[in-house]
Parts: C-alpha cells; sequence; structure tokens
C-alpha cells in the first residue's frame, strides 16, 4: 500500500474511491441557513479547492448527504425546516451511515459547554465557532479527512 500524504488535501481520495484510486477534488457539505455566512465558508472551501454542496436547512442536508455522499458536512445548530442536531441524527441514523463515515462539524457563535456536548452527542464529530478562521477550517477539514481515511482502512480488512 502506498501513501497518498504528498498531495495536496484538495486532490486526496475520497475513502470510498480509494479501491478505484480516482483523484479529484473532495466534497464538502455547508448547511447553513444564513446566506452570508453561507456564502463565506463556501468561498473558503471553493479557494481551497473543494468541490460545495450548500443546504438552507437541515432536511436539504440530509437529502444532499444521501444524493451527493459529501466528504465532510459543516452543520449549523439552528435552521428552518429540521435543525442541525435532528439532521445529523438523521444522518448517523441512515443505512449510508453504515456504509461510510461522514464527519460533520457543526457551526455555531456559541461556547456554551452544554450546547457543544450537545453537539457531539448527537453525532457531530468537531464544532467550529463563527467567524471561520481559515487555518483551524484547514485543520479540521485535515483531521477529520485522516480518520475518514482510517474508518474506511478498518472497514475494507474486515470485510476482507
Amino acid at each position: 500500500m502506498f501513501s497518498l500524504s504528498w498531495l495536496p488535501a484538495v486532490t486526496a481520495v475520497s475513502p470510498w474511491e480509494q479501491k478505484d484510486l480516482v483523484v479529484q477534488p473532495l466534497k464538502m457539505l455547508v448547511a447553513e441557513d444564513d446566506r452570508i455566512n453561507r456564502l463565506l465558508l463556501t468561498s473558503i472551501l471553493s479557494q481551497q479547492g473543494y468541490q460545495v454542496l450548500e443546504a438552507k436547512n437541515g432536511l436539504e442536508a440530509v437529502e444532499l448527504c444521501e444524493l451527493h455522499r459529501p466528504d465532510i458536512v459543516f452543520m449549523d445548530i439552528l435552521m428552518p425546516e429540521m435543525d442541525g442536531f435532528d439532521a445529523t441524527l438523521k444522518i448517523r441514523s441512515s443505512d449510508l451511515n453504515r456504509e461510510i463515515f461522514i464527519p460533520i462539524i457543526f457551526l455555531t457563535t456559541t461556547t456554551d459547554a452544554d450546547e457543544l456536548a450537545r453537539c457531539i452527542a448527537c453525532g457531530g464529530d468537531d464544532g467550529l465557532t463563527k467567524p471561520y478562521h481559515p487555518t483551524l477550517l484547514n485543520a479540521r477539514i485535515q483531521a477529520l479527512l485522516r480518520i475518514s481515511q482510517l474508518y474506511q482502512k478498518i472497514k475494507q480488512q474486515k470485510d476482507q
């Protein structure tokens, strides 16, 4: 097995595409009802070379996860139709979650410990406070992509 660690983050191989060794931009899903915040994060991610999908509420986020299998989801907490907590629970309980690991980073303005703990308890993997700092954003993306790749490797070994 060879390592792809020398490749830039934007051309890393998605965990479910490793067997085919197809190199393409990673997909990020931004679920944020506030247009300005959504555009800001989408812009930062696009400038880093990621393919970005956008959802205006939790219901759209769940649907886009099932259709497009993003590599990471950025999930706002308070959204119309379905909040980030319920959307995350739905993603985590879906059949898709049994096939692949999709990291979920909650987007928040709060530093309240109980609210942040609730993000993790419902299935979130990390949190990012607004306003977004590109260096911290990239560090979290890299860390969760490593975890996702390890998950896929373990799953492949288990399936053999």
